[in-house]
């Protein structure tokens, strides 16, 4: 059974939504804000500080699929993931199953949304990464919340077993 959109096209929304939850618990909250054209920055900072979670992503439709900007309720931000992720899932109940071309200040990259059950899901899709060579300095990497230590040098980007992707399933707060 599709979840019915809830929100006019025409009319500015904002949401709460917890972008990797797990049906109804955990997750990493962030407010989406969606409308026909982006506020001012002014009024973009006065809405994250008001939502008080750690960023809010803001979205208009835009001549190639929509203009993002990112914000804490301190500052401007110029990317955020999780945001990223929620904003797929908004994006979804908004307009149906897709994926959704986002124009950042600094990047191009999309976000896939779609309904599974009861719930919405959401997938970043990343731009490609650059890399150099590790200071001698960071020969050994701790993981936080692990034991586990990546020799840098003898495995250039690896990663200790575990998740490896961004797909996730958002929950509205």
């Amino acid at each position: 059974m599709a979840i019915a959109n809830p929100f006019p096209e025409s009319t500015p929304i904002l949401l709460r939504i917890a972008a990797f939850a797990d049906g109804d618990s955990g997750g990493n909250p962030a407010g989406v804000h969606l409308a026909g054209g982006l506020p001012e920055p002014g009024e973009m900072q006065r809405i994250a500080a008001e939502v008080g979670f750690s960023e809010t992503a803001f979205a208009a439709p835009a001549a190639q699929g929509w203009r993002v900007r990112y914000f804490s309720p301190e500052a401007e931000v110029p990317f955020c993931g999780h945001a990223t992720i929620a904003l797929g899932a908004a994006l979804a109940l908004r307009q149906g199953d897709g994926r959704f071309a986002l124009e950042l200040n600094e990047a191009s990259i999309s976000v896939s949304g779609w309904h599974e059950g009861d719930s919405i899901a959401a997938a970043l899709d990343s731009p490609p990464t650059r890399s150099a060579a590790a200071d001698a300095a960071l020969d050994i990497m701790y993981w936080p919340g692990t034991s586990r230590t990546c020799r840098i040098n003898n495995h250039p980007g690896a990663l200790p077993p575990g998740p490896r992707d961004l797909l996730h399933k958002a929950q509205k707060l």
